[in-house]
């Protein structure tokens, strides 16, 4: 008899179904796009109007995180925690893991829109805490000063976009329509102040120079609003003679930056040391106590950065929160994927004309 023959053992072809197949795609489709919105781009909603007219309520930003270095996650799991007990100027601790970056592949710059954490309340993981875009003018190792309004990097002054903000008082002609005045120049906040047809409202700087032109314009006047009662500056007691459009100068520290302390100095600086550097600092018949222990100057750890917000008067920003340490950075605002408002029906909310629009980014001090 012919001896069959045997088949050798081999591989055996393992069909999938057509649902694990889905599921596959999906988990990896999924992991693309996690990795893709926290280490490369992220899109942002904006809804504040600290930086009107250069962002609007409603725009959707596209937000570039490898350009400055990919931040990694400051925590494992979606918590933060913090002893809620601890004393106001007690060192609260913060749960969350090292800071770290990718490399960069620029530095931040002036006036770029920065997206970032705002560094405070302090007993909150950095990444947990709000975030906000605003413009970036104050590097690391500049020594900045705000007078009139304007920022001073040194003895050079800071380029401003065309579309910064401040408050002007501005009265109107008896019988204007005011609704109609509001429209026309896309004014989001304002309020009346004494006298039946005055207001305060926000403006750009050629805006206003051209009011004073209007024939339904009588008066038009730059105004800058007071500090409020009882509040306490960042940078100290020595910042009391500060308001919005005047404050300075100031140092911002760059890592290895070393202050020798004094009055002025350990004042200023306090706050930062305290709550971004992470030492126990106070001040104790005129001698800095450090961890315990008597110091005469600190080396900073970390680089910092001013902020300012474009709506110039009505923006909350480094004159209210100081300076911004580097690992409260999250990317680079690059521009407005679109824009959409509240009224009317779905093809009228588009706002066409801000379609990938680039924000404006004036070039450094001159």
């Amino acid at each position: 008899m012919a001896k069959q023959r045997r088949r050798k053992p081999g591989k055996t072809s393992r069909k999938t179904s057509p649902t694990s197949d889905w599921v596959l795609a999906f988990a990896i489709a999924f992991g693309l796009l996690i990795i893709t919105r926290f280490f490369i781009i992220d899109i942002r909603s904006y809804s504040e109007s600290g930086m009107e007219k250069t962002l609007l309520p409603g725009d959707v930003l596209l937000v570039n995180k490898s350009n400055y270095g990919a931040r990694l996650p400051l925590r494992l799991f979606p918590l933060s925690w913090g002893n809620l007990l601890a004393g106001d100027d007690s060192l609260k601790p913060i749960s969350q893991l090292p800071y770290r970056r990718f490399l960069p592949i620029n530095n931040p710059g002036y006036n770029e829109l920065v997206m970032l954490n705002i560094p405070a309340p302090q007993h909150q993981a950095i990444d947990k805490r709000t975030k906000v875009v605003k413009r970036l003018i104050g590097l690391p190792g500049d020594r900045i000063e705000i007078k009139g309004g304007e920022v001073w990097i040194g003895d050079r002054k800071l380029n401003e976009p065309a579309t910064i903000q401040w408050n002007y008082e501005i009265e109107l002609k008896r019988g204007f329509d005011v609704d109609s005045f509001i429209d026309t120049f896309g004014i989001s906040e304002g309020t009346r102040v004494r006298g039946q047809q005055r207001y305060l409202f926000s403006f750009t700087r050629d805006e206003a120079i051209s009011l004073q032109q209007n024939e339904n314009v009588r008066t038009i006047r730059r105004v800058s609003p007071a500090n409020e009662p009882g509040y306490i500056s960042p940078f100290g007691i020595s910042a009391a003679q500060w308001n919005i459009d005047k404050m300075g100068p100031i140092i911002i520290p760059y890592k290895g930056f070393t202050i020798r302390f004094s009055e002025h100095t350990s004042d200023l600086y306090r706050y930062h040391i305290l709550y971004h550097e992470r030492e126990n600092i106070e001040i104790r018949d005129d001698k800095v106590i450090m961890n315990g222990q008597p110091v005469e100057e600190y080396t900073f750890k970390n680089d910092y950065y001013f902020f300012l917000g474009d709506n110039r008067h009505n923006t909350s920003d480094s004159r209210l929160w100081g300076m911004v340490p580097e690992n409260h950075i999250i990317g680079k605002v690059s521009r407005v994927l679109f824009s959409y408002h509240k009224e009317g029906n779905f093809f009228s909310k588009l706002r066409k004309g801000r379609f990938f629009l680039k924000p404006e980014v004036p070039r450094g001090p001159y």
